[in-house]
C-alpha cells in the first residue's frame, strides 16, 4: 500500500465494536482518527459516530453528548479548523442528507466538537436579500458592473456613474 493509504476490505470479526455495513455515509479523517457518521444499511438510517483509530486499527463507539443529528444519509461533513485561545478549535459541520421519509432532504446543520464530542446546531442566521443581477455598461474603453442595476433603482438611471 502506498504511504498515508486507507484500506478495508470486508469485516473482521476479531475487531470489536465495527459499525455495520453501511453506505452514503461521510468519512472524515481528523488527525489519526476517522470519524464515520451516519449512512444506510438497506434497512434504516444510522445516527451512531464511530471513529476509526488509524493506528491501533481499533473502532470506538464514543459517547457524545449536546443535539445530535437524526439518523440520515447522502448528507456532507466537513472538517472547519480555527485558532482560539485555548488552542485550535476543529469542527465537523454536517449538512442535509436524507432522513428517510419524504422526498426532502434534511435542511438542519449539525456541529460536532471533535475534541470534546459536544454536538450543537448553529443558530439560524438571516438569509442574505436578493439582489438583481448585475448589468455590465461599458464605458469608454472600461467596463463598469453595477450590482444594484434594476429598473426604477435610482442609482442605475445615471448608468451607475
Amino acid at each position: 500500500n502506498p504511504a498515508g493509504a486507507f484500506y478495508m476490505k470486508g469485516r473482521n470479526p476479531a475487531v470489536k465494536n465495527q459499525p455495520p455495513q453501511i453506505k452514503n455515509h461521510t468519512a472524515s479523517l481528523v488527525d489519526n482518527r476517522l470519524f464515520v457518521f451516519g449512512g444506510y444499511d438497506g434497512r434504516r438510517n444510522h445516527s451512531t459516530l464511530h471513529v476509526y483509530h488509524c493506528e491501533t486499527g481499533v473502532w470506538e463507539t464514543p459517547d457524545t453528548s449536546g443535539e445530535p443529528p437524526a439518523g440520515r444519509n447522502g448528507h456532507t461533513a466537513t472538517l472547519v479548523s480555527r485558532s482560539t485561545s485555548h488552542g485550535l478549535g476543529r469542527r465537523l459541520v454536517l449538512v442535509g442528507g436524507w432522513l428517510g421519509s419524504g422526498p426532502l432532504a434534511a435542511s438542519a446543520t449539525h456541529v460536532l466538537d471533535v475534541d470534546t464530542l459536544v454536538w450543537s446546531r448553529p443558530a439560524p442566521t438571516p438569509r442574505p436579500t436578493p439582489r438583481p443581477t448585475p448589468r455590465a455598461t461599458p464605458r469608454a474603453g472600461a467596463t463598469l458592473v453595477s450590482p444594484t442595476s434594476a429598473p426604477g433603482n435610482p442609482s442605475s438611471e445615471g448608468g451607475g456613474q
